[in-house]
């Protein structure tokens, strides 16, 4: 497990992205193992302790992507700390946006912004945000811009792996 800041984000991933964490993840979301998600989930409050917030919001999947794997990966993830913390989960909706996993670096980042809304109003509640894999903090910033307009406050993430720069940069 590791800390992360990821912009001005600060949060937690169990794992780096290596190639072992990648067969894990590939089995969980694209062959529908979720039986291997919750068991990725289920390390995550071994690790971190139970975080000082109102509600869990988990990242939203595409209706393409929920409509070829059937479930929402981050729902899977944040539905067991939901139950393990004691905690209310809560969701985005995303408006239609191109496909993350196929964008670069600079895209990513330009991708979603404006493509997430809290489906109810958050008015003080601080919020952990969940997703199983941060890459260039692209989704967990339109997540928390959602969460700030919708007048919650983000304390932090978590996920299930980080990916690691491949050169020193800024984020």
């Amino acid at each position: 497990m590791r800390e992360v800041i990821r912009g001005r984000f600060f949060g937690y991933a169990i794992c780096d992205y290596s190639s072992d964490a990648a067969n894990l993840l590939n089995e969980f979301k694209d062959r529908g193992q979720v039986k291997v998600g919750q068991l990725l989930a289920d390390q995550i409050p071994k690790l971190v302790s139970r975080p000082e917030v109102d509600l869990i919001i988990y990242a939203p999947s595409s209706k393409q992507n929920f409509t070829d794997r059937g479930f929402v990966p981050a729902k899977i993830i944040a539905n067991r700390l939901s139950k393990s913390w004691s905690l209310p989960l809560a969701s985005l909706e995303l408006t239609p946006a191109k496909d993350q996993s196929s964008l670069n670096r600079a895209t990513r980042l330009q991708n979603l912004v404006g493509h997430m809304t809290a489906v109810r109003p958050l008015l003080g509640q601080r919020v952990l945000l969940v997703d199983d894999i941060v890459t260039t903090g692209a989704t967990l910033t339109e997540m928390a811009r959602a969460v700030v307009e919708a007048g919650g406050q983000v304390s932090g993430f978590i996920t299930v792996a980080e990916t690691l720069p491949k050169s020193p940069r800024s984020l």
